[in-house]
């Protein structure tokens, strides 16, 4: 039990104080006080509806990164500490400029949405399960330069975007412009985005937004991950604690907090610090306390108190309960020989390509519990040399699905995790919405990939663990 109490004091300190370093490399911020971890990126009550459904939606990128980089850290045994904090993917946003869509059909269109020349953020949408539950949401980020669009001319305005992409943005009739400062492994990034939304639909008539964003949102990310209603890796819905939630999402009324009281001098190694806890739960009888409000505007019921899942998603040596100390804990880990695939579709130089190098490890921890997991170091796409046509553009994206199980130390228990790449030909920055099949297990496992009308790819490594090996 004190190693769930580590853990939780450690994922705690990931959500909560992630949010407070919102000023970029350590510049202070104008408020001497400390924030609490919802202001951030949720709005204050009266803020616009657009202006708040945005911050949602970059709220859940901070989790869904900051989840991944705790669950992974826990997996290989490292500290979750603040140098793994300083190093996530954080944003800074202001400068909100809210309102109907004629207010800025004149406005040149890279006045609200920056190039995505130079260094881009890429991310990584994954699904995670264990012994084939539930498939739980994640996202990995890294930076990785960006491109040039050769075709856009810097002179069209926003009623020209509206125009030439007519069947995606035909029902548009509101926007949010905004400006955000990126933070992600010690390197930030100012630039402007713009959220357009769609005509609310249904009787709850709620909003119904696509990003435009060049630096983060490339392939329509950011969309994805606002509509994703799924629970985030390592969580779990909190029992009783979902009143209000229609209010919380259709007014903005954000639930108080305790004010963390982290000190990121503190080192790695003093992990069993006491974190400050939420204040949603009002006693102990009420269930376990809000960690987040997890909220996903298009669709209030899917707005939910959450706290962590411990037993699924602790560390190797405590995974799945354990018990006793009757095992010695042994790691077997292989490396595999980088993937690597092309295509040069529309392409008179150069080509659009996708590589992967996999990692799988057969892990026993000392209650004789054997886990298969499968994991990936190196992953990513991009574009290089020339296009044969100067008019469209080559929009990539990326998802993976992880499948890990466990099981007694000397029975077989299989493994493996699939990577889909996929690009898209478009005017402008598009949604490359991929889907991964997978069939068989283990060693036996293979991929099909489905979206990205240029190209797709897939690609797999599957492993079978006995004793630890």
């Amino acid at each position: 039990m004190k190693n769930s109490g580590i853990i939780l004091n450690w994922i705690l300190f990931a959500i909560v104080v992630i949010p407070q370093f919102n000023s970029i490399h350590g510049q202070k911020s104008e408020s001497s006080e400390p924030q609490t971890s919802l202001n951030t990126n949720l709005a204050r009550s009266d803020a616009a509806p657009e202006e708040r459904v945005v911050r949602m939606a970059y709220r859940k990128m901070n989790i869904l990164d900051a989840v991944e980089r705790v669950v992974k850290a826990k997996r290989s045994g490292q500290n979750a500490g603040s140098d793994l904090l300083r190093r996530s993917l954080r944003f800074d946003l202001r400068d909100f400029r809210v309102g109907p869509i004629d207010e800025i059909r004149d406005r040149t269109y890279r006045d609200l949405v920056t190039s995505s020349a130079g260094n881009v953020v890429q991310i990584m949408f994954a699904t995670s399960s264990q012994n084939d539950g539930e498939g739980k949401p994640s996202i990995a980020a890294e930076w990785r330069a960006g491109q040039y669009t050769a075709g856009f001319d810097p002179q069209w305005t926003v009623a020209d975007v509206l125009q030439y992409e007519a069947v995606r943005f035909n029902d548009v009739d509101r926007y949010a412009s905004y400006e955000v400062t990126v933070s992600l492994e010690g390197q930030d990034r100012t630039y402007r985005a713009l959220a357009l939304f769609h005509a609310p639909t249904g009787h709850r008539g709620l909003p119904n937004p696509e990003f435009l964003d060049g630096i983060v949102g490339m392939g329509g990310v950011v969309t994805q991950v606002l509509r994703d209603t799924r629970m985030p890796l390592a969580m779990k819905r909190s029992p009783d604690r979902n009143s209000d939630q229609l209010s919380f999402v259709q007014n903005g009324n954000i639930p108080d907090r305790d004010k963390a009281d982290a000190d990121m001098k503190k080192p790695d190694d003093q992990a069993e610090v006491d974190m400050p806890q939420s204040n949603l739960a009002s006693s102990p009888e009420d269930g376990p306390p809000c960690i987040e409000w997890y909220s996903t505007p298009i669709d209030p019921t899917y707005t939910y108190c959450m706290t962590w899942d411990l037993e699924a998603w602790g560390p190797v040596g405590n995974w799945g309960g354990g018990g006793g100390s009757s095992c010695v804990r042994t790691a077997s880990v292989l490396n595999y020989a980088q993937i690597f695939d092309s295509n040069r579709t529309h392409h008179a130089s150069g080509s659009h390509f996708a590589r992967t190098a996999f990692q799988s490890a057969c892990l026993v921890n000392d209650g004789c519990q054997q886990t298969c997991d499968v994991g990936f170091t190196i992953s990513g796409f991009g574009e290089s040399g020339e296009l044969d046509e100067s008019f469209y553009s080559h929009f990539g994206g990326t998802t993976l699905t992880r499948n890990g199980r466990t099981g007694p130390r000397d029975s077989e228990v299989s493994c493996e995790t699939a990577i889909g790449y996929g690009f898209r030909r478009c005017i402008f920055d598009c949604t490359v919405q991929l889907n991964i099949g997978v069939s068989g297990q283990g060693v036996n496992a293979s991929v099909t990939v489905s979206g990205g009308d240029l190209w797709n790819v897939g690609h797999i490594k599957g492993r079978t663990c006995r004793n630890g090996q």
